[in-house]
C-alpha cells in the first residue's frame, strides 16, 4: 500500500504497513511538503507539547502534596493545643500536705504478727524509719498501667517488649516461683494477650517504666515520672497515715493477696472497697510498684505488695529493694506527674 496523498492543510498520513523503502519515501515526501508550506513537522510539535505538559503537571501534583503536607501539620498541632492528655491518662491530684510516714515500734509489731517466721527472721520491718512529711501538690495515676497501655507504647516508640529469658529469669534471683509460672506473661507480639489488657502490666524494670512515663508525659505536654517513695506512700495512706490504704485493720477482702487469691493479677479496677483515701486503685495488693526513690546505686525502692503475699507486707509503710535493673511477674508500676498540664 502506497503512502496518501497529503491535505491541503499540509499534513500527511503515512501507512504504517508500507515496505521500508515507500515509508522513508513517504515520509520524506510528507517533511518536504511541510516545509513548502511553511508548518512545523506535526511529530516534533508533538512531542515537544507531551513534554511540556508532563511538567506541568508534575509541578502540580509538587505543588498539591505541599499544600497538603503543610495544611496536616497546622491541623495535628491545632489537634495537639486542643487535646493536651492522651486518652488512657487517669488519675487524681494529690492535694500538697503533710503526714505521718513509716512506722513505730507498735506498727511493725502489728506487721509481723501478720506475716510468717521469715518475717521475723530477716527483719523484714525493722527498717521502716518513722518521719513527718510535707508534700507539694502532684498527680497520680488512679491504677497500675495496664498491658493495654503500656501495647501503645511499645508500638509507638518500639521500646522492648514484657519479657525476660529463662536464663535472665533465674540469672538475676529471688527465684520465689519457676519461669514456668512466668512463661503466661511473656509477650511475644506488640500486643498483650487478650484476656490480661486490663491487668497491670509486670516483667518491668526501673529502666522501662522510667521510659514509659516519659512518653506518657510528652503525649500529656507535663512531666510525668516515677513517684518517689515519700510520694507513693502518702498516696497510699493519706494525711492520717493508715497502716491500709481502707483503713487500719487487716481486711483480706479488699484486696489481691495470697490470703484470697486468685494468685495471679487481677483487672486494675476489681477491688474498688480497697481504694486509698485519695481514690487510688491497687495501692495495696496486685504487684508490688517501683518508685523513684533510690537505696543505694542500682537498687530501686518498692512500694506495695503482690498477689503473692501476707498482710505485713501490705501495710503502706512496708518497703524493700531489688536491683533497678529486675523483671519479675511480681512487679509493676504507676506513674506520677505535674499537677497541672503545659498548654
Amino acid at each position: 500500500m502506497r503512502p496518501m496523498a497529503a491535505h491541503s492543510s499540509g499534513s500527511a498520513s503515512v501507512d504504517c504497513m508500507a515496505q521500508p523503502d515507500e515509508k522513508k519515501e513517504g515520509v520524506g515526501g510528507a517533511r518536504n511538503s511541510a516545509r513548502r508550506g511553511g508548518a512545523s513537522p506535526p511529530r516534533r510539535k508533538s512531542r515537544l507539547y507531551r513534554i511540556l505538559r508532563a511538567l506541568a503537571v508534575a509541578l502540580y501534583v509538587a505543588i498539591a502534596c505541599l499544600v497538603l503536607a503543610l495544611a496536616a501539620v497546622l491541623l495535628s498541632r491545632a489537634y495537639a493545643a486542643e487535646v493536651p492528655r492522651a486518652e488512657h491518662s487517669e488519675g487524681v491530684v494529690i492535694p500538697a500536705g503533710e503526714a505521718p510516714l513509716g512506722s513505730d515500734a507498735a506498727q511493725k509489731a502489728f506487721g509481723y504478727s501478720l506475716s510468717g517466721q521469715a518475717a521475723r527472721k530477716w527483719g523484714w520491718y525493722d527498717h521502716e524509719p518513722r518521719r513527718r512529711v510535707r508534700l507539694p501538690a502532684y498527680w497520680m495515676d488512679l491504677t497500675l498501667v495496664t498491658q493495654q497501655a503500656y501495647g501503645r507504647f511499645i508500638r509507638t516508640t518500639g521500646h522492648r517488649r514484657p519479657y525476660i529469658s529463662r536464663a535472665a529469669y533465674q540469672a538475676q534471683g529471688f527465684l520465689v516461683h519457676p519461669y514456668e509460672a512466668v512463661l503466661p506473661f511473656l509477650w511475644f507480639s506488640d500486643e498483650p494477650v487478650a484476656w490480661l489488657a486490663e491487668h497491670p502490666v509486670t516483667l518491668v524494670s526501673v529502666g522501662d517504666a522510667q521510659a514509659y512515663c516519659a512518653w506518657r508525659g510528652r503525649q500529656e505536654r507535663r512531666i510525668c515520672r516515677l513517684p518517689s517513695e515519700d510520694e507513693w506512700e502518702y498516696a497510699a495512706r493519706g494525711a492520717e497515715g493508715r497502716r491500709f490504704p481502707w483503713g487500719d485493720g487487716w481486711e483480706p477482702r479488699r484486696l489481691n493477696s495470697a490470703e484470697r487469691g486468685p494468685y495471679t493479677t487481677t483487672p486494675v479496677k476489681r477491688y474498688p472497697r480497697g481504694r486509698s483515701p485519695h481514690g487510688l486503685y491497687d495501692m495495696a495488693g496486685n504487684l508490688f510498684q517501683w518508685t523513684a526513690s533510690v537505696q543505694r546505686p542500682g537498687r530501686h525502692i518498692l512500694k506495695g505488695c503482690s498477689w503473692d503475699d501476707d498482710g505485713g507486707i501490705c501495710r503502706g509503710a512496708a518497703r524493700h529493694a531489688r536491683k533497678s535493673g529486675s523483671r519479675h511477674i511480681l512487679i509493676g508500676f504507676r506513674c506520677a506527674c505535674e499537677a497541672e498540664s503545659r498548654n
